[in-house]
């Protein structure tokens, strides 16, 4: 048996011969064809004749052609109608994926592909499938590059926030960006503040914090149109007028850009490492506070004052850090009564953020006789279980503070009964 391989180039009404004497079985073999200018009107059969003049044939297939173009924001797809027999139906495949189903009685031709990547490239094809599936016609492979003219939405959720470093303005990602660009507002005048592919972008905010810096974003995308610039978000600035012994005053401004506004104020205080010990929140109209008092929690520690957005995102926005730094301090009193009468009967020092002491206590021949490594423990005014005589005492101070700073005190203290 011989096989031959015929083309028509009138939609399957004649038919001559381009390929014959090809001997097998009939399985896997193939014949490249070069069709010319357009597949669109040729078809093809299969021949297999034996030596008595016998002749079997395939079923006639026919090419498809496949042009297309990118508009905006969709690819267009233009196809050959099939001019073959048993025509079922025709899909539409894109990257090797079929993205739509058209029967032949309908071929949604003109095809128009709107799930497109601006800057993106595609592979199309068309597949005609015939006699139930059971032969398939590919035309050619298409690739196309999408692109669009439109403007992309400006980006969502922008926040202002600081940390111990620096402060940070964040967002959520824009649609196939290439490049976000982040402004600065500065005492009136709008300036870039840098470039980043990233959705958020640290800036030099604490150096200028005395100008109230406010800052917007918007981004290129790949096909090179620009987004909207978004609401200029201007963080929280907080001052701090300190009273080392009655309690410091803080006030700030408010925050600027979340459309529903500020839903509570909430005054913190953060130790050296960051880690947040204090909160008390205030509603978005209080813009001041004031210590009661003085907080020996830590030596020294930062303020700040957190906004949170009134919107279901619930943001939080960090104001500027300002660091609080409290002297080392202890007091001794000049005499003390050891009566028992429950006033001033030890004498005991009071300081504050102390954390290495020592204290003793000499008599007028430079005696010790008492020694403490507490200063909440104090003498009681007796030596060996005995009371010791009025008169006066020499004591001896070595402290260490919490920041590694050293202290030593010595002065005299008068025992009376």
């Amino acid at each position: 048996v011989s096989y031959v391989v015929m083309q028509s180039q009138d939609g399957g009404q004649t038919f001559v011969d381009i390929d014959s004497g090809i001997v097998g079985d009939g399985f896997n073999d193939f014949v490249k064809i070069n069709p010319g200018d357009t597949v669109s009107n040729q078809c093809f059969k299969v021949e297999a004749r034996d030596a008595c003049g016998n002749i079997i044939s395939s079923e006639t297939i026919c090419g498809i052609e496949l042009q297309g173009e990118a508009q905006n924001n969709r690819n267009e797809l233009v196809w050959s109608m099939y001019e073959g027999p048993n025509l079922d139906s025709f899909e539409v495949i894109r990257d090797g994926v079929r993205i739509a189903y058209a029967p032949s009685s309908l071929p949604s031709n003109p095809f128009y592909d709107s799930l497109v990547i601006c800057g993106e490239v595609y592979t199309y094809e068309i597949r005609a499938l015939i006699d139930s599936g059971a032969y398939t016609s590919s035309s050619n492979f298409l690739e196309i590059k999408s692109f669009s003219t439109d403007t992309p939405n400006a980006v969502t959720t922008p926040l202002v926030t600081t940390n111990l470093d620096n402060t940070v303005v964040s967002w959520d990602s824009g649609f196939n960006v290439v490049e976000y660009s982040v402004f600065r507002e500065l005492n009136g005048s709008v300036g870039l503040n840098g470039r980043t592919t990233e959705t958020e972008f640290p800036t030099d905010v604490q150096d200028r914090i005395d100008l109230r810096p406010c800052y917007t974003i918007r981004y290129l995308d790949s096909c090179g149109n620009t987004s909207p610039i978004t609401i200029f978000q201007c963080p929280v600035v907080l001052e701090v007028q300190p009273a080392p012994n009655l309690g410091h005053s803080l006030t700030w401004t408010d925050y600027r850009g979340w459309p529903a506004g500020v839903a509570y104020y909430e005054v913190q205080k953060a130790n050296l490492d960051g880690q947040v010990f204090f909160q008390e929140p205030l509603d978005s109209s209080t813009f001041m506070w004031t210590e009661s008092g003085i907080d020996t929690s830590f030596q020294d520690f930062y303020y700040r004052i957190a906004a949170v957005q009134a919107s279901g995102d619930s943001l939080i926005s960090i104001s500027n850090w300002e660091l609080i730094e409290q002297e080392f301090r202890i007091f001794y009193p000049t005499a003390f009564t050891p009566n028992a009468d429950g006033l001033n009967d030890v004498f005991v020092g009071k300081g504050r953020f102390i954390k290495e002491y020592k204290m003793v206590v000499m008599n007028q021949w430079g005696e010790v006789i008492f020694e403490s490594k507490e200063i909440d423990i104090g003498w009681d005014g007796t030596y060996k279980g005995n009371e010791s005589p009025v008169g006066t005492y020499i004591y001896q101070v070595e402290a260490t503070d919490e920041k590694g700073h050293n202290f030593e005190e010595k002065g005299t203290i008068t025992l009376l009964r």
